[in-house]
C-alpha cells in the first residue's frame, strides 16, 4: 500500500460523521464497557436494596412475633394462617356438611387438613385480651353425650349481662354433637360446629400413640368385642365422670384443640363444657401495666383451681386463655409431646408450665369460683361478683346439673 492509499484510509468516511474508522471501533468498545459496567453496578445495588429489605422485614416479624405462616414444632407442620379469599363453605355458622371421615395419609394431606380447619374456624375469630395484637377464638371439645351442659353454657352466654357475643368454636367428638346443635334453633348463627375426631385421632397417633393403644385396648376387650367404629360412637354417646379412661381421652383432646387454634394465628380460649357465663371474662385476661419486662408479660391466664396439694401451679385446665405466641405454641407441643404420655390434660398442663417458668396468671376464686367454692365456700359467693362459675369437683351427670340450678344458671328448663 502506498502512501497515497494509506492516507486515504486514515481519511474520515462522509457516512461516519466526520470519524475513522478506527475512531468509531474504540468509540464503540467504550461504549460497550461503559454499558457493562453500569449494568454490574445496577444489579450489585438491587441485590443490595432487596437483601437490605429482606432483613428488615425479618426483624419486624421477629420482633412482633406475628408469623402469619410459621413452623411450629417440628412434627407439626407449619399453617398458614387463612386468607379471606379461603372458602369455609363447608362449615357453616351451626354444623358442617363434611362428616368427618377422611383419613390422613401423607404430609401433603396433612398441610391441606391444616389449612382446613383455619379456614373453618376463622368466622368465629373475635377481639381477645385487650393486651393482644391477635384475635381470639372460643373453642370448647365436646362429645353428644355432654350437650346437655354445652348447650347450657352457650345459652349461658346468650343469658350474660354483658357483651358474651362473640362465636365459639364446637370440637365435635363423634358425629353426634353438630346435629344435636343444628337442631337448636336457638343457637342458629350463633356457633360454629367442626368435627374434630379424626384430626384429633391422626394426631394422637402421630404424637402420643400410647393413648390410642390405651383406650382401643381396654374398651375393645371389655366392651366392644374388638370393634373400633363401636368403641368410638360410645365415647360419642355417653357421658363420662372423672376418672373414666373415655373421659380422660375427652379432656386430653383440648391440648390439641388449644395447639390447632395457636398454630392458626389466634390467641385461644378453651373451656370445660360445665361452665356458665355471667359476665363477658375478656376484661380480665390482661396484665397489670406496672409490668414491664417482656419476660414477665403473662401469657396464659386460668381458673384457680384451689387444689395445690394435686397440682403445683393451681391451674384449671377447663378454663384457660393463651396468647399466641411462638413459645406458647411450643409450650403446647411440649405438653402434648414430652413424656409421660397420657395423663390428665390438668396434671400435664400445671406440670409443663412450671417446667417452662411460663409466666401465667390465676384469676379471683370469688370471680370465677369452681366446685370446691361452691361446696365449701359458698357463703363467700356474691352472684352481682361472678364472671364465670365452673361446676367441676363432681364427677356425675345428676350433680353437676344441681350445681348449675342451685347457683341459678341452669337454662335447659
Amino acid at each position: 500500500m502506498d502512501l497515497a492509499e494509506s492516507a486515504q484510509t486514515e481519511e474520515s468516511h462522509p457516512d461516519l460523521g466526520g470519524m475513522s474508522e478506527r475512531q468509531q471501533q474504540r468509540r464503540r468498545l467504550g461504549n460497550s464497557s461503559s454499558s457493562r459496567t453500569s449494568l454490574t453496578l445496577a444489579i450489585i445495588a438491587f441485590f443490595i436494596v432487596l437483601v437490605l429489605a429482606i432483613s428488615v422485614r425479618i426483624a419486624f416479624l421477629f420482633e412482633n412475633d406475628s408469623l402469619l405462616l410459621h413452623s411450629s414444632p417440628s412434627s407439626f407442620h407449619s399453617v398458614p394462617r387463612p386468607k379471606n379469599k379461603a372458602k369455609a363453605s363447608s362449615i357453616t355458622t351451626t354444623s358442617t356438611s363434611n362428616n368427618d371421615n377422611n383419613n390422613i395419609n401423607n404430609a401433603d394431606e396433612e398441610e391441606e387438613d391444616n389449612v382446613k380447619f383455619c379456614a373453618s374456624i376463622q368466622k368465629a375469630s373475635t377481639a381477645g385480651s385487650s393486651q393482644s395484637q391477635h384475635r381470639m377464638i372460643h373453642v370448647l371439645v365436646s362429645n353428644a353425650g355432654h350437650f346437655n351442659f354445652l348447650h347450657n353454657a352457650l345459652l349461658s352466654m346468650q343469658h350474660a349481662t354483658d357483651n358474651v357475643n362473640w362465636i365459639p368454636v364446637i370440637l365435635g367428638i363423634g358425629s353426634g354433637v353438630c346435629p344435636l346443635l343444628y337442631n337448636q334453633t336457638t343457637l342458629h348463627n350463633n356457633v360454629i360446629c367442626v368435627p374434630y375426631l379424626h384430626r384429633l385421632l391422626y394426631q394422637l397417633a402421630r404424637d402420643e400413640p400410647e393413648s390410642i393403644v390405651q383406650i382401643e385396648k381396654e374398651n375393645a376387650v371389655q366392651n366392644h368385642n374388638g370393634n373400633i367404629t363401636k368403641i368410638y360412637e360410645s365415647i360419642d354417646t355417653t357421658f363420662y365422670g372423672w376418672g373414666a379412661i373415655e373421659h380422660k381421652f375427652l379432656i386430653n383432646a383440648k391440648l390439641y384443640a388449644i395447639r390447632d387454634v395457636l398454630t392458626c394465628g389466634y390467641d385461644v380460649f378453651v373451656t370445660d363444657t360445665d361452665v356458665a357465663f355471667r359476665k363477658d371474662p375478656r376484661p380480665y385476661f390482661t396484665t397489670p401495666k406496672a409490668t414491664t419486662t417482656p419476660s414477665a408479660i403473662i401469657q396464659v391466664y386460668a381458673q384457680n383451681d384451689t387444689n395445690r396439694a394435686s397440682y403445683p401451679l393451681d391451674i384449671n385446665s377447663g378454663f384457660m386463655y393463651w396468647k399466641y405466641s411462638l413459645s406458647n405454641i411450643q409450650l403446647i407441643h411440649d405438653i402434648i409431646t414430652i413424656p409421660p404420655f397420657w395423663h390428665i390434660d390438668q396434671s400435664r398442663v400445671n406440670f409443663m408450665l412450671e417446667n417452662h417458668s411460663t409466666p401465667h396468671q390465676l384469676l379471683s376464686t370469688l370471680q370465677f369460683p369452681n366446685g370446691q367454692m361452691f361446696l365449701h365456700h359458698r357463703d363467700m359467693l356474691n352472684m352481682s361478683n361472678i364472671v364465670v362459675f365452673h361446676a367441676n369437683y363432681n364427677s356425675k351427670q345428676g350433680e353437676k346439673e344441681n350445681m348449675l340450678r342451685e347457683m341459678g344458671l341452669w337454662f335447659l328448663d
